[in-house]
Order: structure tokens, then sequence, then C-alpha cells
């Protein structure tokens, strides 16, 4: 079942902030890297998903994965909220969807 679409965007909002969140925690300026979530192309993905972890590796000199992995141990926890890391270092949101 999709996201209704307020769900969609407080989820879209909740995902963003969790980014930012990491890079404020691990010292990174987020204004060079995007911390916006785009909605994924791929439901496998989750629902959202984010590529800053590519670029903010490349200016470090790491790689994307462990620099996904950085920014996914930063992050503050969120209870029903699945992260996890594919590719080169897509940081993905899955948001559970009990309604009940």
């Amino acid at each position: 079942a999709e996201l209704g679409s307020s769900s969609h965007a407080v989820s879209g909002l909740v995902a963003s902030s969790a980014i930012k969140a990491a890079l404020l925690n691990l010292g990174l300026d987020d204004s060079e890297s995007s911390s916006q979530a785009g909605k994924t192309c791929v439901s496998s993905f989750g629902d959202f998903s984010n590529p800053c972890a590519m670029s903010l590796a490349k200016k470090m000199k790491i790689s994307p994965k462990i620099m996904a992995k950085k920014i996914v141990d930063s992050m503050p926890a969120m209870i029903g909220v699945g992260i996890s890391i594919t590719g080169p270092g897509f940081i993905n949101f899955h948001f559970s969807q009990d309604d009940s």
C-alpha cells in the first residue's frame, strides 16, 4: 500500500530531517550536500532515498558506503522507520504502513 499524500509529505520531511541531523552530528555542513530525501522509483528501495553520501564521500576521500554508514549511524532513532543502504551509497527510508 502506498502512503497517503499527507503521510507521504510528512515522511519525506522526517527522512530529510534525519539526514540533516546526522550531518550536523558528524560536524558536516549540509549546504553543499542536499539533505533532501526524494521518493524512490523502485518500491523495494523504500519510500524515500538520498544520495548525499556519495558526494560527501568524494570530498572526504572515503568509500560512499562507509560515508552512508556513518550518516545512518549518526541519525536519531526513529520508531517505525527502517533504514537501508543500497548500491554505491544510497540511504533508503522504509516507513511502516501499519495503520492500526
